[in-house]
């Protein structure tokens, strides 16, 4: 699955981070922080604004052509790093800190938790949705002002006709003189 998604589908994002985080897990040398229920929570609000914020920043990259279509994945990863190294500037711990976190106190099962992950989930929703209207009206307007230059093209082509009929007209009653 290409990581171009990562950032545009909140689905495909869950599934690529849960298969990231079965490979640390079965690679990972550190041992988890112990945080608190707070800081746990207030570390995955973070994290989920900092996801949300690198959907918006990929969205706008892509949606705008800034990029070259090849250079996305390392953007991703560039968008990814600046994230882990804000997180860890704010915190003081690894993002790779919280997950074992939120297993030891079970927080999956807790309304603060699942409301967080909800938030976001629906802001993100919201984002698209705007979006692709957004790009809607865009589309219409391009469509309207190709219809446009289309009917002047044609309203030119026509006078143009006329002119040259004109034109032939008085050629041949001059003719006729």
């Amino acid at each position: 699955m290409s990581q171009r998604f990562y950032m545009l589908d909140p689905t495909k994002r869950a599934m690529i981070e849960e298969e990231t985080l079965k490979v640390r897990e079965s690679v990972r040398e550190h041992e988890a922080k112990e945080l608190t229920r707070e800081e746990t929570l207030k570390a995955t609000d973070r994290l989920e604004q900092l996801k949300f914020d690198a959907q918006k920043t990929m969205y706008n990259l892509v949606r705008g052509k800034r990029i070259a279509q090849n250079m996305i994945d390392g953007v991703i990863r560039i968008e990814k790093m600046k994230a882990d190294d804000t997180f860890f500037n704010e915190f003081g711990f690894e993002e790779f800190d919280v997950e074992p976190n939120v297993l030891r106190l079970k927080l999956e099962e807790e309304e603060d938790y699942k409301k967080i992950l909800e938030d976001y989930a629906n802001q993100s929703k919201t984002y698209l949705a705007e979006k692709q209207d957004e790009t809607a009206k865009m589309i219409a307007q391009q469509q309207a002002m190709y219809q446009k230059a289309m009917e002047a093209k044609k309203l030119k082509a026509e006078e143009a006709k006329k002119v040259e009929e004109t034109a032939e007209q008085k050629t041949e009653e001059s003719k006729k003189e």
